[in-house]
């Protein structure tokens, strides 16, 4: 069971710092806000795709907000303002059309972004590449939805089919997420118990949010017949934070042992040797080249610390990464001396204010003395 689900006993600590560390609640709002702008695009080209499956708009609504949505209540009075949406977009021009859809892919790219963050990952997309994997998903996701309704409508029955079909049909997507999304290595294994996670948390939260706005909160009391709007608010607000927790559970389930940056106490000048080191001899040996996370899991060093360091050595071309995301020697680095590359720390304390002090007061006397005896000595010379 603990190989299963490392992080249930071992890093569940790890993974709260981590999430308050990537400011996750602040991307959560931000989502939030994203999400309202795109929520009528992205529902017209849903809903004109499922149409295909002979399916009625208003069902499909229904059965979506039914499940999703903790209070019943506000089904219909969503589902209304949804429909008077839609139904506006049919008066819109061919630009406004446009600017619709390009909010929608700027959700889409908010979201890889976020992603991109919480798995420190230095790789980007193309443009061309970005668009096509954007609309594949805001096109083949519908697809997928409609075809899973088949076995949706098999167990509907059930007494407790209401909280099966929504934990199915949030961990289909949450996986659909976890895996895709992110442009870096995410496991199937990882997916798979970020996305069971987030599902649960979701059923969880969406019970308990139904409780407080029942016998707690006064929205209606307060905002009358426009109470809707802040609880909805509030909702898709909390959905993207539990989004966003199971997305570092997915993380520290692919990476539990690479630390985070607080757990490093003291800063180590050897650090960008060991890098360069690791890399070299990696290639040396014409093994599988070496992913940030390899190094991070490998040297014992934060992702964060290394993607600092990896800039450095990109800006002076000593390392190039890939299109598979893997560091190999853009110079041949056996020539590289050993004095420039300790130099580094100076560039890398730059990009790190808290160590430019203990940067410029042990400097100074290292550099002296390197100089005289170690002047000569080059990458190279440590491997052998």
């Amino acid at each position: 069971m603990d190989r299963i689900l490392p992080f249930t006993f071992k890093n569940v600590h790890k993974i709260l710092l981590k999430f308050w560390a990537d400011h996750c609640l602040a991307y959560a709002a931000a989502l939030t806000y994203a999400t309202i702008l795109s929520l009528v695009p992205v529902a017209t080209i849903s809903f004109s795709i499922l149409g295909r499956f002979e399916l009625s708009e208003t069902d499909i609504r229904t059965f979506l907000l039914k499940y999703f949505l903790p209070e019943s209540s506000l089904v219909p009075i969503i589902e209304s303002n949804i429909e008077k949406f839609i139904k506006n977009t049919a008066t819109l021009s061919i630009i406004s059309i446009i600017a619709l859809l390009i909010i929608s892919l700027a959700l889409l790219g908010m979201v890889e972004a976020i992603f991109n963050h919480i798995w420190q990952s230095q790789k980007r997309r193309s443009f061309f590449n970005k668009f096509v994997t954007f609309w594949a998903i805001l096109t083949l996701t519908p697809l997928l939805f409609g075809i899973s309704l088949g076995f949706i409508a098999k167990i509907e029955y059930l007494s407790f089919s209401p909280i099966l079909v929504s934990f199915l049909l949030s961990s289909f997507g949450l996986f659909f997420l976890y895996r895709l999304f992110p442009y870096a290595k995410v496991s199937f294994r990882a997916a798979l118990v970020g996305s069971v996670m987030g599902s649960i948390f979701f059923e969880t939260c969406k019970w308990g949010f139904k409780y407080y706005i029942t016998y707690y909160a006064s929205f209606d009391k307060i905002y009358g017949t426009l109470a809707a709007i802040p609880i909805s608010l509030v909702w898709i607000y909390w959905s993207w934070v539990i989004v966003l927790l199971g997305a570092e559970i997915t993380f520290i389930c692919d990476y539990p042992k690479v630390p985070l940056k607080k757990d490093i106490a003291e800063y180590n000048p050897l650090w960008p040797v060991l890098l360069l080191l690791e890399v070299l001899r990696n290639f040396q040996r014409n093994t599988n080249r070496l992913t940030t996370e390899d190094l991070a899991y490998t040297l014992g060093l934060p992702l964060e610390t290394i993607n600092l360091f990896m800039r450095v050595f990109r800006e002076r071309e000593w390392l190039t990464l890939t299109e598979e995301g893997t560091w190999v020697p853009n110079t041949p680095l056996e020539k590289l001396p050993l004095l420039m590359v300790l130099n580094v720390n100076q560039q890398f304390a730059k990009l790190d204010d808290t160590l430019m002090k203990t940067m410029e007061e042990l400097w100074a006397p290292l550099e002296r003395c390197l100089d005289k005896t170690w002047g000569e000595i080059t990458l190279g010379d440590l491997v052998k």
